[in-house]
């Protein structure tokens, strides 16, 4: 059974000292992705194209899902190494470009995977959620395994965990429904920790299932 307050305690106290180093990989995230969609504007206009909504909207979700490849691993690996105590600065965004291809279709697949669980029904949707939801973290410390075989990865190991899981991510309503009073101000801090206590939730459960298969 997972302890979330000690996992959740334990983040608050790894992110003290790193808040600025976070709010700066947060705030260059946004702006890479501001700009990017401003200069496609830009050039879109600049050509006088005339584009029609539908494909200018699907053109934006490309280039957000490919900014997303470029940055989400080197973010995501920004808060995995404060969750287990290495040093590590926002440079840390610019790290896993390379690994933009496995990101798109790993969030391809997770996302029809889930998409055709609500389908069937609600439960299977959350279900697959929450089974699918390690395969991002296992892809960061394997880049030599494949998408399908990281999604069985998550899968196995979030037996017995999924009911934790879902109580950890409840467990935060408050301090976003909070967040929303201070006008985002406090999503500045609220980010950074969820996201570490997030890291926490899989080192946890990496540690057992290791420990699980060796035994």
């Amino acid at each position: 059974m997972i302890n979330r307050v000690e996992l959740k305690n334990d983040a608050k106290a790894k992110l003290k000292g790193k808040v600025l180093e976070s709010l700066k990989i947060i705030a260059l995230l946004f702006l890479i992705s501001f700009v990017a969609i401003v200069v496609f504007g830009f050039i879109i206009g600049l050509l006088n194209m005339s584009i029609d909504k539908g494909i200018g909207s699907l053109l934006l979700d490309i280039l957000s899902l490919v900014i997303s490849g470029l940055f989400s691993f080197g973010m995501l690996s920004f808060f995995v190494k404060i969750s287990r105590g290495q040093e590590v600065t926002y440079k840390e965004l610019f790290s896993k470009t390379d690994m933009w291809l496995k990101y798109i279709i790993a969030s391809l697949l997770v996302g029809i995977a889930v998409i055709i669980g609500f389908i069937l029904l609600i439960v299977p949707g959350i279900v697959l959620t929450f089974g699918l939801s390690q395969t991002f973290y296992i892809i960061l410390d394997n880049p030599e395994i494949g998408t399908i075989d990281a999604m069985k990865k998550s899968w196995d190991m979030m037996k017995g965990y999924k009911v934790d899981y879902l109580v950890f991510g409840l467990s935060f309503l408050g301090w976003i429904i909070l967040g929303a009073f201070t006008f985002g101000i406090l999503y500045i801090w609220l980010i950074p920790y969820m996201s570490i206590a997030q890291a926490n939730f899989y080192n946890k459960i990496k540690v057992a299932y290791e420990q699980k298969n060796i035994g």
